[in-house]
């Protein structure tokens, strides 16, 4: 018997509705009833951004466009294009069962063939064979590698059902990690793998998947329609050759064969062909260079990279600059975003980083993606004056720590212990600065609200800087070796705070 699991009309999509409540709905359900639904609410949220890629690659497919700005604005006023998607979903309808024998959605049917033709050359031993479906779940890492945040059991036999199935397929395709792979070696990175992804979010699923709709001079073909090429070709790009095996009984996904990906017919290069949802930093070559996760470093950190403060400088994300002119330059001006949501997981294959993922969310009022608006020019300000702090610790606790102890050997770098304390201080500064944030965006023009913001993160950041001193040099004991360095280094941290907050 010849199993089938049809995307277009099993529910699959996790998704919160505009009452509030959650519920499934099939790939058609979410494309034609995406005024209904709030927006995607996948509890892997690598699946949900690769599901809202994949929902906006049929988008743009079903209409052949937008090719120019103007167009992208015709099609925003006119509302989301449900009968130019119905009739795509009806045309291409063949390409979306996840277990069709000769072209299962973004699958290789072929990967089952090659692994017995290399087998044919093997020792038993030597045998390969599919490993089992939860191999699939994001992010895939080899069984000796750190964990943080997955409920994936790496090499454990859980079958899982076709829609949890398709949703780590999605996943896996956007955010492979580069590494050995059961067929052709070496996997190179997904193309979402590293950065962090940056999505508008509209009113309702319909407006944001407008708001994400990139106007590209080469729209492309996507992976379903052939050879991925162009924009809809990197929005669907088979970064993993992979094979889905299902049980005939019960039709859970028992196991799976991952390969290498398809080669790219043209550089997916970030300068010659960016990605409009990536975050990017200006850089000193006149390019610009993507924000990247680090494990680290809280993205609220690197918040301005989302907004475009300055067009000169090319900082920021397009999608955000693109959504600005839609809802600056149509007849639905007064609309806005009701947020921005951020994405990223690490990349790479090295064992000894930790595999963790970025979800975040941020109030975006259109006010904060004006070029030079106030609310982001206190943004930077705002950061700036913690990293002034923060460096200025890094270098008191130093002289605390090497002035009172003269016959301790420090390497590198100067103190760098091991339960790092500076880490305390962006901890502790994580909550006033999303209350910052909160104000500007509910007062983006208000000078007066905006000073009371302000003095209100200084005095959190004074606060998290001397409970983190205090914390550091509690393990110093006082004597007349360690006690003039230590006071003297307290006495120059308040130096620098009382000038940088008179």
């Amino acid at each position: 018997m010849t199993l089938s699991y049809d995307l277009l009309h099993e529910r699959w999509i996790p998704v919160r509705l505009l009452d509030g409540t959650f519920d499934t709905v099939s790939l058609a359900g979410a494309l034609t009833g995406a005024g209904d639904i709030a927006g995607l609410a996948d509890a892997h949220p690598m699946a949900e951004v690769a599901t809202l890629r994949l929902l906006v690659a049929i988008t743009q497919a079903a209409i052949k466009g937008p090719a120019s700005e103007r167009a992208r604005r015709e099609l925003y006023e006119a509302g989301y294009p449900h009968a130019a998607v119905e009739r795509y979903l009806a045309e291409h309808a063949g390409a979306f069962d996840l277990f069709h024998p000769t072209r299962p959605f973004f699958q290789d049917p072929d990967l089952a063939r090659v692994m017995a033709t290399e087998n044919g050359s093997r020792s038993a031993r030597e045998q390969k064979t599919p490993t089992p479906a939860s191999d699939l779940g994001f992010p895939l890492m080899a069984a000796s590698q750190k964990i943080l945040h997955s409920h994936a059991h790496f090499g454990s036999d859980r079958h899982l059902p076709p829609g949890e199935a398709a949703r780590l397929l999605v996943a896996y395709q956007a955010w492979a990690r580069g590494g050995k792979v059961q067929i052709g070696g070496t996997g190179r990175m997904g193309v979402l793998s590293g950065g962090l992804v940056v999505t508008p979010e509209g009113r309702n699923l319909a407006e944001t998947l407008l708001l994400c709709a990139h106007a590209a001079s080469r729209l492309g073909t996507p992976v379903w329609e052939g050879r991925p090429v162009g924009w809809l070709g990197r929005l669907t790009w088979p970064s993993r050759r992979i094979l889905l095996f299902p049980d005939s009984a019960s039709g859970l996904v028992t196991s799976v064969i991952i390969g290498t990906g398809v080669e790219p017919q043209e550089k997916l290069d970030e300068n010659l062909n960016p990605d409009p949802m990536f975050a990017y930093w200006p850089s000193r070559t006149g390019t610009r260079k993507r924000v990247l996760v680090q494990p680290e470093r809280a993205t609220w950190r690197d918040i301005t990279a989302l907004f475009q403060a300055d067009a000169q400088t090319k900082a920021g994300a397009d999608v955000l600059a693109e959504a600005r002119a839609l809802l600056t330059r149509t007849r639905t001006g007064a609309t806005r975003m009701a947020a921005v949501n951020v994405y990223g997981a690490h990349g790479g294959a090295k064992k000894d980083l930790p595999a963790l993922w970025v979800r975040d969310r941020f109030p975006l009022p259109v006010e904060f993606l004006e070029p030079g608006s106030e609310a982001v020019v206190r943004l930077s300000s705002r950061l700036a004056e913690a990293d002034t702090i923060d460096r200025e610790l890094l270098r008191q606790l130093t002289a605390a720590f090497q002035r009172g102890n003269a016959s301790l050997t420090f390497r590198r770098r100067g103190y760098q212990p091991a339960v790092r304390p500076r880490a305390t201080y962006w901890w502790a500064l994580e909550t006033p600065f999303r209350v910052l944030l909160a104000d500007y965006a509910r007062h983006p023009r208000d000078p007066i609200r905006l000073d009371a913001a302000d003095t209100a993160w200084a005095a959190a950041v004074r606060t998290a800087a001397k409970d983190c001193f205090r914390r550091a040099t509690q393990v110093i004991a006082l004597s007349p070796r360690s006690g003039e360095p230590l006071i003297g280094a307290e006495q120059a941290l308040d130096r620098c705070l009382n000038k940088t907050f008179p």
